[in-house]
C-alpha cells in the first residue's frame, strides 16, 4: 500500500492526523501548557562493547494540578538483560518542599519541540532533540 505520509514522518513538520493541531511535530513532543499533566518516556535496548544488554526506561512526568501546584517526577531504571539485576531512581517534585519560598521547579520543559530537564538529587536528566550544523532540529533523534 502506497501511504503518502509514510516517507514524510522522518521530516518536520509533520502532521500525524490533518488539521489536528495537538499532533503536530516538533511542537507535539514539547510542553503542552495547557495540560495539566503530560508524560514523556523513551525505553529502549543498549549493547555494550562487550556484548552485554541492557534495557533501559526513563520517564519525565509533569503534573501541575490547576496550573498553580508542581507535582513532578522523574524517573530511570536500567535493566541488565544477560544477568537478571536491575536498578531504578525516581526523584519528586512534589508539595509542601517545592511550596518553600524561592523553591524552582525541577522540570523545564520547551514549548514548541523537546527540550527538557530534570534537576533530580543525583544530577540533571536531560533529553532534547538534536540539531544539525545550521542548528535546524533533526527529527527524532
Amino acid at each position: 500500500m502506497d501511504d503518502p505520509q509514510s516517507a514524510d514522518w522522518r521530516v518536520y513538520p509533520f502532521q500525524l492526523v490533518p488539521g489536528d493541531p495537538q499532533l503536530c511535530f516538533p511542537a507535539a513532543e514539547g510542553n503542552h501548557p495547557d495540560c495539566e499533566s503530560d508524560t514523556w518516556f523513551i525505553a529502549g535496548e543498549l549493547t555494550a562493547d562487550s556484548g552485554h544488554r541492557f534495557a533501559f526506561l526513563t520517564i519525565f512526568n509533569k503534573n501541575r494540578p490547576g496550573q498553580s501546584i508542581v507535582a513532578d517526577f522523574y524517573t530511570f531504571a536500567l535493566f541488565d538483560l544477560d544477568n537478571g539485576g536491575y536498578g531504578t531512581y525516581t526523584d519528586y517534585d512534589m508539595p509542601p518542599a517545592n511550596m518553600q519560598p524561592g523553591a524552582r521547579p525541577k522540570l523545564s520543559v520547551e514549548t514548541g519541540h523537546l527540550d527538557m530537564t530534570y534537576d533530580s538529587g543525583a544530577g540533571r536528566a536531560v533529553w532534547r532533540t538534536s540539531r544539525d550544523e545550521r542548528h535546524r532540529l533533526l527529527p527524532y533523534t
